[in-house]
């Protein structure tokens, strides 16, 4: 009995003593600091030369002051939710990814996202715009970074996440962008971003 006694009072103690699940499990927003961009920058001239005009010009416009294309609604795919493991590899590309744009480092940053996704996004009719060299935000103008939630395996191989930020400033209201990722040379890249509306229908690009 006295042992029995001893064993309930340890572990009382250690409860006790234990932090909070809650407190532990928080989400609190983390602006990255430039300094945290350590990601090899991309080669913006290879990158250029391999692109086509046709993957440019499906979200430019051919003219200077032609419209733009209105974005394509899409639905957010379902999947497999993944192992926890998995969700913090995401929440480390997501944060030195925002770091990156923090320190002002373009060429950085775009090595956060495919080929395919630069050539849809990016470039203009086959060739990068002017990019200027790297130019950390003011501290005030820097965005935070705040979760991976809900993230999943699709269908296709990829996973699918929602990324949730906050700012520029870092104490604005959070939002919520779904990204897929792909794995590539042992990276997670961004392959897809589905802009995530308070009020509408989601638009991919």
């Amino acid at each position: 009995m006295p042992r029995l006694i001893a064993a309930l009072t340890l572990l009382t103690a250690l409860v006790l003593l234990a932090p909070p699940i809650a407190a532990q499990d928080a989400e609190v927003p983390v602006v990255p600091a430039p300094e945290e961009c350590e990601v090899d920058p991309r080669d913006l001239a290879a990158l250029a030369a391999t692109a086509t005009v046709e993957a440019g010009a499906r979200t430019r416009p051919a003219t200077p002051g032609a419209a733009t294309e209105t974005p394509a609604a899409v639905a957010i795919p379902d999947g497999e939710p993944v192992r926890p493991a998995l969700v913090r590899q995401l929440a480390r590309v997501s944060r030195e990814r925002i770091a990156c744009a923090n320190a002002g480092d373009f060429a950085r940053a775009l090595a956060f996202f495919t080929d395919g996704y630069i050539s849809r996004v990016v470039l203009v009719r086959g060739t990068l715009p002017a990019i200027p060299p790297p130019s950390p935000r003011p501290e005030d103008e820097r965005e935070a970074f705040v979760a991976v939630r809900d993230a999943r395996a699709l269908p296709d191989g990829r996973i699918g996440a929602y990324v949730v930020t906050a700012g520029p400033p870092s104490d604005a209201p959070e939002e919520a962008e779904f990204y897929v990722f792909v794995a590539a040379d042992g990276r997670w890249l961004i392959d897809e971003r589905i802009v995530v509306p308070e009020e509408g229908t989601p638009t991919g690009a």
